[in-house]
């Protein structure tokens, strides 16, 4: 079974980048506002690769009914 799953993948890259912000922001809390609208942008393309990702496995189950 080797199935390729974005989703789950685009899901994972989402969490482990939140937690390396979280955990970047206690350990050094100067840097919460270094680099904000390089976060945001980071964020913004992860979240449109996860609706496109949800849209294209619709259209993957829809063509195996």
């Amino acid at each position: 079974m080797d199935e390729k799953k974005p989703y789950d993948a685009i899901i994972t890259g989402i969490i482990v980048y939140s937690i390396l912000i979280i955990g970047n922001a206690i350990l050094e809390p100067l840097t919460i506002l270094q680099g904000l609208i390089f976060k945001i942008v980071i964020f913004a393309l992860l979240i449109t690769a996860l609706s496109n990702a949800k849209e294209v496995q619709r259209w993957k189950d829809s063509l195996k009914k």
